[in-house]
């Protein structure tokens, strides 16, 4: 069973990142001025690491996974939802 500390981190962690993903797509859609999948990449990344270092034994090769992770979900994910 989980305690109320570890259910609010778990929570708030999921919560990060569901709205750095979108949030950073946008401003990096807004700087390079184009929406392609190197934003939803770049943004995937960013918010895997975030998640990582949220982790209380963040290891180097956790970090670069949760990073890889990350851009490959973000990717995948606008690439799918507009295929053509």
């Amino acid at each position: 069973m989980l305690s109320g500390e570890e259910c609010r981190k778990r929570i708030s962690t999921v919560g990060t990142g569901c709205w750095n993903v979108p949030g950073l797509t946008y401003g990096l859609k807004e700087a390079r001025g184009t929406h392609d999948w190197k934003n939803s990449a770049v943004a995937g990344a960013i918010t895997g690491v975030a998640l990582a270092l949220t982790s209380d034994n963040s290891s180097l090769e956790q970090i670069v996974q949760s990073a890889i992770t990350g851009a490959a979900i973000s990717t995948a994910a606008n690439v799918l939802a507009d295929p053509f």
